[in-house]
């Protein structure tokens, strides 16, 4: 196989080619190994936090929940991470709402629901906040301060105090706005009255769906445990309807208050996160004991310069952190942790714009799980890292590019020299008179440059032979033209001569005869010409090449009586689209030539077949055999092989030539070929025949 130019580009394309399919490569390969080193270290982080806890005194002990399931009513305090302002609206609750106990019957799309409410509880330092978005289609106002709280749309919250007795507090209003809290007191005569208390504020403020209310106390006031009853006096019918986090026993037994340990919190503190890493201590149900850290990646740590910046963008440093103050963890690493197997999970913000990755191990304590220990990190620092190595790999890339660029034109200069320098020869090969001078020198190389200098080489030494053969045409010609000539010089001279009308009737004979010849010669010498513009007229139609070939034979029969001919015809019609009279002239000019070769009692062969598309027009004749050196010239003009020629005939060498100027505007093809048992010579024209014909 010959290495060529194309083939070359092509190597060296492939090999650009492969430079982003090894970077693409490289960069997948260091993204599975960040990962897995990510993965590995959080969870050799969670291993570690988890064997300290394990081998320091129970922290867990001390929660509530630490051994029993939660009960119904539990209520989870969360730490708050800015001052809340009491206004009744839930705006400074945004990134506490989505974990906010739902109380009350589900609501159902597509219909207004009577009753049910929202609550949050957090803590600030040594103050207590809470927020309740209650939905009520109806809301009931006071319509004096000395109604009885129940007449009119009431919070009540239930708490034990420290001595562990159960206390109530009220908020019951006439208007939206500032909500005094306030005591039922009852009397030695079962009268009651109202104590406000001061130390509690609250807002009431109407929504769409209801009202809002948001209270603030002190923290010392609700000890270990606490309950909400929400009552709905629906105007006219005077029905309460209470809706309590506990249950229908709120009243009676309010739930437990969760806090996060001070000793987990301690523990958190004293470990040494690195910036962007978030840690949760849970206890064996998920609650959220105690947390620290954040998922906030440092701002101005990845820095490449301006086009590196903006062909490739950085980390996202802003993303929606739904796991941002959650009372509770879910999913399936920390159910495995809790289950007793450590596990990592990788997830995508809500947004879309940050992948977290979460390890969770468990704590055990005398042989039982007590708690989880969960590390969450987002992939910023992974990205950060390919985002280096992509800027290197282009850097490299751009490197090679230009590398491989100079090459390019190195094998470009190598070809513009090789093309100059054989324009040159080509220049030099032929003189101002159209005489060719000079031969390039052989090529040997095996590219495309090679074989065009192959092909002027051959295409000079045809035409110098050419050049010869119009320089021996004078010697030819007047061989041609002596001998009519001197025929018709002797007939005349005979004729001035003559004594008698039979003398005198030989020479015009021979004159005649002379003068013909001259004729002929004259008229061959015109015939190609004058075939090129009757071939322009030509018109085409469908011709069945079997038919006209049998009509044709019976023709050369009566003309070439001496010759015996036979056709080789298909049953089956074979059409072309083609010009019945230029079709005649190319059969008569093979037929005429296969009679000059072909010895004597031997039959001149025509033959028609269909090979696929195409249709062929043979004609063999049994003879000598082709030279080796004209098979490729039998078809150009005036070309002759012919050695013997019978009295008055005259040969220049035009047949051939006219058939193939005939198949060349049938868009076929034409060929000469010695037989195959060396009995003789085989003249085929082949003619494009679609099968649908």
């Amino acid at each position: 196989m010959r290495f060529t130019i194309r083939h070359r580009l092509l190597l060296m394309s492939a090999a650009l080619l492969a430079l982003p399919v090894v970077g693409v490569q490289y960069l997948r390969e260091t993204e599975r190994f960040l990962q897995s080193n990510l993965a590995s270290s959080l969870s050799g982080l969670t291993s570690a936090v988890a064997y300290s806890l394990r081998n320091s005194p129970n922290p867990f002990a001390g929660n509530t929940l630490s051994r029993a399931e939660p009960r119904q009513g539990s209520l989870f305090v969360y730490p708050l991470g800015h001052e809340i302002q009491l206004d009744g609206y839930s705006s400074d609750w945004v990134n506490y709402l989505d974990w906010a106990g739902r109380y009350g019957p589900a609501p159902v799309a597509g219909t207004a629901v009577d009753i049910g409410y929202k609550f949050l509880l957090g803590r600030l330092n040594d103050q207590l906040y809470g927020l309740l978005e209650i939905e009520d289609d109806d809301v009931t106002y006071q319509q004096s301060a000395a109604e009885w709280p129940v007449r009119a749309d009431t919070v009540e919250l239930i708490y034990a105090d420290a001595t562990g007795h159960l206390q109530r507090l009220y908020f019951s209003t006439s208007a939206q706005g500032a909500v005094t809290a306030y005591q039922i007191i009852e009397h030695w005569d079962y009268s009651t009255s109202r104590r406000p208390v001061t130390f509690v504020q609250a807002q009431w403020q109407e929504t769409e769906l209801g009202y809002n209310l948001e209270f603030q106390a002190p923290a010392w006031l609700f000890a270990e445990r606490l309950g909400v009853v929400v009552h709905d006096i629906d105007g006219g019918s005077g029905r309460d309807q209470p809706i309590g986090t506990a249950g229908p026993d709120t009243a009676l037994d309010p739930g437990p208050l969760i806090r996060t340990s001070l000793e987990l919190e301690e523990a958190v503190a004293r470990l040494s996160l690195n910036r962007g890493q978030r840690v949760w201590l849970l206890d064996r149900h998920g609650q959220v004991l105690a947390s620290g850290g954040s998922l906030d990646r440092p701002a101005g740590t990845d820095r490449l310069n301006f086009l590196f910046a903006l062909l490739l963008p950085g980390a996202s440093e802003n993303f929606v952190d739904d796991l941002a103050g959650a009372s509770r963890l879910y999913g399936e690493e920390v159910n495995g942790a809790l289950a007793g197997s450590p596990g990592v999970r990788w997830r995508s913000s809500p947004d879309q714009r940050a992948v977290i990755v979460s390890a969770a191990h468990p704590v055990t304590i005398d042989g039982a799980v007590v708690g989880a220990v969960v590390i969450e990190e987002t992939t910023g620092r992974i990205q950060t890292v390919q985002r280096r190595a992509m800027a290197n790999l282009v850097t490299v890339s751009l490197l090679t590019y230009v590398a491989v660029a100079g090459l390019f034109i190195a094998v470009a200069s190598r070809i513009a020299w090789r093309l100059t320098r054989l324009a040159r020869d080509a220049d030099a090969a032929i003189d101002r008179h159209g005489r060719v001078v000079a031969m390039p020198s052989p090529i040997t190389a095996s590219d495309e440059i090679g074989d065009v200098a192959r092909h002027l080489r051959a295409m000079l030494l045809r035409l110098a032979e050419y050049h010869r053969y119009l320089e021996s045409l004078a010697g030819k010609l007047v061989h041609e033209l002596r001998t009519p000539i001197a025929i018709v010089r002797s007939s005349l001279d005979n004729l001035l001569e003559a004594e008698s009308a039979a003398t005198s009737n030989g020479a015009l004979r021979r004159a005649s005869e002379g003068t013909a010849r001259l004729s002929e010669l004259v008229m061959r010498l015109s015939e190609a010409t004058r075939l090129e513009q009757a071939i322009q007229s030509a018109e085409l139609q469908w011709v069945n090449l079997g038919a006209f070939v049998i009509d044709a034979a019976q023709g050369y029969e009566a003309a070439y009586p001496q010759r015996a001919f036979t056709c080789d015809v298909p049953d089956a019609p074979v059409r072309v689209h083609a010009a019945p009279e230029l079709i005649a002239q190319l059969l008569d000019k093979l037929v005429n030539n296969a009679v000059g070769f072909a010895t004597s009692a031997t039959a001149i062969e025509i033959r028609v077949a269909r090979e696929g598309e195409t249709a062929s027009l043979s004609v063999l004749n049994r003879g000598p055999l082709l030279p080796a050196a004209m098979t490729g010239q039998l078809f150009d003009s005036m070309v002759s092989i012919r050695t013997t020629r019978e009295a008055g005939e005259v040969h220049l060498g035009l047949g051939l030539y006219i058939v193939r100027l005939i198949m060349e505007y049938h868009h076929g093809s034409v060929s000469a070929t010695n037989l195959a048992d060396g009995s003789g010579v085989c003249f085929c024209a082949v003619f494009p025949s679609p099968s649908a014909q």
